[in-house]
């Protein structure tokens, strides 16, 4: 429903009559002149289809970020059991390394006691 001006112009000066000028203001302030300022109900429709299609977009975002976590899950996993194996083979290697300079130690002093 649009009022025209005359009509709101008619208003504030009942208003005015009746209230007082700044109270009469206060009123013409806080009603919306132009029809513009008002939603109507395809006005609602629209937004309410917007807020749809979002809470669609935020559901395929849920979705890939569910699958990304689980690549990264795989890929972590993976690494793991990479660094194991890594960690498993140099200890190995460290642990032959430690025995063969241990023998070789042992034998100089042995070599060494007989010698003498």
């Amino acid at each position: 429903m649009t009022i025209g001006e005359s009509r709101r112009l008619a208003l504030f000066e009942s208003a005015k009559t009746s209230w007082g000028e700044d109270t009469a203001q206060t009123l013409m302030d806080s009603l919306p002149f132009d029809a513009d300022t008002h939603a109507t109900s395809a006005d609602v429709q629209l937004v309410k289809t917007d807020v749809q299609l979002v809470k669609a977009d935020v559901q395929l975002v849920k979705a890939e970020v569910q699958i990304v976590r689980a690549e990264l899950r795989t890929e972590i996993a993976q690494l793991g059991g990479e660094l194991h194996s890594e960690i498993s083979q140099q200890t190995r290697l460290l642990m032959v390394t430690m025995l063969t300079t241990t023998v070789t130690i042992v034998l100089a002093v042995i070599a060494t006691a007989l010698a003498t």
